[in-house]
């Protein structure tokens, strides 16, 4: 970290005594504002880290983010080309996977972004999931690296 910059009242790095004998400092640190990448990113590993809620009532067991629900959550902030690029490169660094999950009815597979630190909370029932995306050694960690096979 850089050591932080003295400045005087009027910014500039020559502090002026003022009338009663005391002076007035300014401490600062260099500063660069996050690209939106950066914020997106952040924005998303935030989202995935909380909970989401459970599925009702009566089922009290957390609920993993679906795709859908993520991109909504993130607004404007990103578009889907950057969401995309970026859940690419969370799957990547071993820190997210990517699960599509039957539901046991007739409705669409949901499809689900889950953090591999946040992966125990939920109940997975192998035979229910049908594509799992991340690191090998990471699927293979999570017990889910013979899906298919």
């Amino acid at each position: 970290m850089q050591p932080l910059a003295t400045t005087g009242p009027s910014g500039h790095h020559d502090s002026k005594p003022r009338t009663d004998g005391a002076s007035v400092v300014r401490r600062a640190r260099a500063y660069t504002r996050p690209t939106t990448h950066q914020h997106a990113r952040g924005r998303l590993l935030a989202l995935l880290g909380e909970d989401l809620g459970t599925y009702s009532r009566s089922d009290q067991r957390p609920r993993p983010w679906s795709w859908w629900q993520v991109r909504h959550r993130l607004g404007g902030v990103v578009d889907t080309e950057a969401f995309r690029a970026i859940v690419q490169e969370l799957l990547a660094e071993g820190l997210l996977v990517d699960v599509v999950e039957e539901t046991g009815d007739r409705r669409m597979p949901r499809h689900l972004l889950v953090l591999v630190a946040r992966w125990t909370l939920y109940e997975w029932a192998a035979a229910r999931i049908i594509a799992v995306e991340g690191r090998e050694d990471v699927l293979r960690r999570l017990g889910v690296d013979t899906l298919g096979a």
